[in-house]
């Protein structure tokens, strides 16, 4: 009996917040200044991606750029969502890479808590690290994150 051959599918989530008000983004005296290179970093790992296995006709990378947390938390529920249904056939394997570029903060000093700020709701944050977490105990699932951006403690 000949056995399915083991199908790779490339999976690719890129998020990018730059557009910050630092008006808007006082927080306990820690000002978030909007970020003029984050759109040419995607721009970067998107080509990358081009040249890869990645097929971005098929595996379009998703994009989310300046996005508020509700659209945030929408994008990252579809990108696991395509993972878990490419990952339905017992022969297929995801590779799922997910690059954030923006400002990053730790909730306290537990380094499993990095959160993503959102630029546009900044007292309110989401934490990549559980969601990457989640999505890595797929079956036949590989993922690599990239957070590009800083680790700022937060008040408690």
């Amino acid at each position: 009996m000949e056995s399915t051959p083991v199908k790779t599918i490339y999976k690719a989530l890129l998020i990018s917040n730059d557009d910050y008000d630092p008006e808007l983004s006082d927080i306990d005296d820690l000002k978030f200044h909007p970020l003029p290179g984050c759109q040419k970093d995607i721009r970067e790992v998107r080509k990358m991606l081009d040249n890869s296995n990645f097929d971005t006709t098929e595996n379009h990378p998703t994009a989310s750029k300046n996005d508020d947390k509700e659209e945030l938390y929408e994008k990252l529920g579809d990108f696991r969502s395509e993972v878990m249904e490419a990952n339905r056939p017992t022969n297929n394997r995801v590779v799922a890479f997910v690059y954030y570029t923006g400002h990053g903060a730790l909730k306290s000093a537990d380094p499993n808590q990095n959160t993503l700020i959102v630029h546009k709701e900044p007292h309110e944050y989401t934490n990549i690290t559980a969601w990457i977490y989640k999505l890595a105990i797929q079956r036949n699932t590989q993922v690599f994150a990239i957070l590009d951006c800083c680790r700022t403690y937060l008040p408690t």
